[in-house]
């Protein structure tokens, strides 16, 4: 006898299931068997939802939203070039007491012997290290560094001075906050 198609019976009326091997399976295994797929399904959802929360909380960027990144370890890297010179970006600005002039950022630092804005070699790589998230400006840097910073004073420079950033002029000067992987150029004469 064949079952009404209506209904999906076949064989007489009995409902096989895949799942259940071949066997027959009641209405109350079907339910049971339908509420573990949702416990399955709301668990991942759950799951990802504290990632994503755990990961906000610690400053995780996980993606490139347009908007601030506020991670809590960041490295910008700054060129001044003076009059056609580079200027050598001392390392240890920020760790070394004699180039640790400005304590105003303590408060966010990560560990006690350094500044949350600081180098660790000369190659013009800022680390911005913070145990809390704020943003750091350029003058920030320079005020940590104990040397003068604006649209007409690059260290012992005075005269008009260019910024550029990533490529691009920027007139934020002493208010432009740090921002991973940027690429910063400030240019006196």
């Amino acid at each position: 006898m064949v079952g009404n198609p209506q209904n999906g019976a076949r064989n007489g009326g009995n409902k096989k299931s895949p799942r259940a091997g071949g066997r027959r399976v009641s209405k109350w295994q079907r339910t049971r068997m339908a509420r573990r797929r949702m416990r399955v399904v709301f668990s991942w959802v759950a799951a990802l939802l504290v990632v994503g929360a755990v990961a906000s909380l610690v400053g995780v960027n996980l993606g490139h939203s347009g908007g601030l990144n506020t991670t809590l370890h960041q490295h910008p890297h700054i060129v001044i070039d003076v009059q056609g010179s580079l200027v050598d970006i001392p390392a240890n600005i920020g760790i070394d007491p004699n180039i640790w002039k400005d304590h105003s950022m303590d408060e966010y630092q990560e560990m006690a012997t350094m500044s949350p804005l600081h180098t660790h070699d000369s190659s013009g790589t800022i680390h911005l290290e913070m145990g809390k998230w704020h943003p750091c400006t350029l003058g920030n840097f320079f005020d940590i560094w104990g040397k003068p910073f604006d649209r007409d004073k690059v260290l012992t420079y005075n005269g008009d001075v260019s910024l550029t950033v990533d490529g691009k002029p920027n007139d934020q000067f002493r208010d432009l906050v740090l921002q991973d992987g940027q690429q910063i150029v400030i240019r006196g004469g």
